[in-house]
């Protein structure tokens, strides 16, 4: 029992790693098609 527990600890980690990650690829990929439409019109 006491051996998982840093593992799960680790991969709670690493999940909301990925998240915010993710979440800032998003605002990224966001910016990039807001500064892309700007330059089209």
């Amino acid at each position: 029992m006491e051996i998982t527990k840093p593992f799960e600890c680790m991969k709670k980690f690493h999940m909301a790693y990925n998240e915010k990650h993710h979440m800032e690829q998003l605002h990224n990929m966001t910016e990039l098609i807001r500064i892309r439409d700007r330059n089209i019109t």
